[in-house]
C-alpha cells in the first residue's frame, strides 16, 4: 500500500504517514488522540480508525511503551511513529 508523509521523520525518527483517501488533517487528529486520550492503554478508536500499538513485528499493550501505532479504517491506513 502506498503511503505518503504528513509529517516527515525528524531527528528522533518521529513521523506520520497516511494512505490515499486519508487527509493529513485527519491523520494529525488521529495522532493527537493517540498521544492524549489513548496513550496509556491499548487498542483505541480514534476518529473512525482503530489504532493498535505495534513495534518490531509485535502488537503491544500500550502506545506509551512503543510510541508506534498502526491505524486502519477499512483499506485506509495511518502509521504514527512518536519517535
Amino acid at each position: 500500500m502506498q503511503m505518503r508523509y504528513c509529517r516527515r521523520p525528524n531527528l528522533a525518527g518521529a513521523s506520520l504517514a497516511a494512505s490515499a483517501g486519508v487527509t493529513c488533517q485527519t491523520a494529525k487528529a488521529v495522532a493527537r488522540d493517540i498521544t492524549t486520550r489513548c496513550y496509556s492503554h491499548g487498542p483505541c478508536q480514534a476518529d473512525s480508525f482503530r489504532c493498535v500499538a505495534y513495534w518490531s513485528g509485535r502488537f503491544r499493550k500500550s502506545f506509551e511503551v512503543t510510541n508506534h501505532a498502526l491505524c486502519s479504517d477499512g483499506s485506509r491506513r495511518i502509521v504514527w511513529d512518536g519517535g
